[in-house]
């Protein structure tokens, strides 16, 4: 089952094993292209079968950064959170 919505796409898959999920799909914004063009044309994130509501809702929050401007590729933002993230090493030299 796929559902065509106003920007992005939720789209209905099986797993090998059976299991159902639902698969959220969006294209990135035409600007990201210069900016980052080794990015893949489409981007996707993976929902259990019964949350179908939260895949509509990550569609959503892609389609407000995009129209923000603020949108980034999930390698950035993955490489921006770790970057923030206390080391053991800090945290034992400000604990002792």
């Amino acid at each position: 089952m796929s559902r065509r919505r106003k920007f992005g796409w939720v789209l209905g898959r099986a797993a090998g094993g059976g299991q159902k999920y639902w698969q959220a799909r969006d294209q990135p914004p035409v600007w990201s292209y210069s900016k980052w063009p080794d990015r893949p044309r489409h981007y996707t994130k993976n929902f259990d079968a019964e949350y179908t509501a939260m895949a509509e809702a990550w569609l959503a929050e892609q389609e407000r950064l995009i129209k923000l401007g603020s949108w980034e590729p999930p390698r950035i933002e993955k490489t921006k959170e770790l970057s923030s993230t206390i080391t053991f090493r800090e945290y034992a030299l400000d604990f002792v």
